[in-house]
């Protein structure tokens, strides 16, 4: 029996149109791993910067420590701040309290993680009404189906026009954001006590 988590009630939130504002807030929720993928994510969004596009990507959920100091990663964040300044943006993990207040405060989540038991991120994202493209694997597509652009995790080149997409085409961002939304609602603890009981009796 698969039973699948839900998305606390504080998250659900309608998507609004924003003001149209000079920099597209990029997004990507999650610890440091390699196998999170962060430093393809960092190559697309350097890639878009140098084509003069406004755009500044945040990593939430990395801590400075020797892991993180150490790697490819940060060594190359290093180099691309130093030509674009605060184009890359370093930042602990928050509790859940902070996340519902974040997610509205940017324009789109990118998720390029190659590896997810279960995407309950992507979950808090889409109840948040935050527009998300992601990696082209099962586990994002079980959740997510066909709304949303997907891309090849290991290909910054992809991640780069898939993120450009969202940015030009804002009748498409809207469309899958909404039916997300939707989709999101059937993601509750309600529903997933109520199925864990029944299966407990019925076993």
């Amino acid at each position: 029996k698969v039973i699948p988590h839900g998305v606390q009630k504080k998250f659900f939130r309608e998507f609004k149109k924003k003001k149209n504002n000079k920099k597209f807030k990029i997004l990507y929720v999650s610890k440091y791993e390699k196998y999170k993928n962060q430093l393809n994510l960092v190559k697309a969004c350097h890639n878009l910067k140098k084509k003069n596009i406004n755009i500044s990507l945040t990593l939430l959920g990395l801590d400075r420590n020797k892991n993180l100091l150490n790697s490819d990663l940060y060594r190359f964040i290093q180099k691309v701040n130093s030509k674009y300044k605060d184009l890359i943006i370093i930042k602990n993990f928050k509790k859940n309290e902070k996340l519902i207040k974040i997610y509205p405060t940017f324009d789109l989540q990118v998720y390029p993680s190659k590896c997810e038991a279960f995407g309950l991120i992507l979950l808090e994202t889409i109840a948040s009404s935050l527009p998300i493209i992601c990696s082209n694997y099962p586990v994002y597509r079980e959740i997510l189906k066909k709304n949303t652009i997907y891309f090849d995790p290991d290909n910054s080149d992809d991640i780069a026009i898939s993120i450009k997409t969202y940015i030009t085409n804002f009748r498409l961002k809207f469309k899958n954001t909404k039916n997300l939304f939707k989709i999101s609602k059937k993601f509750n603890w309600k529903t997933s006590s109520m199925q864990t009981f029944e299966f407990i009796k019925k076993i």
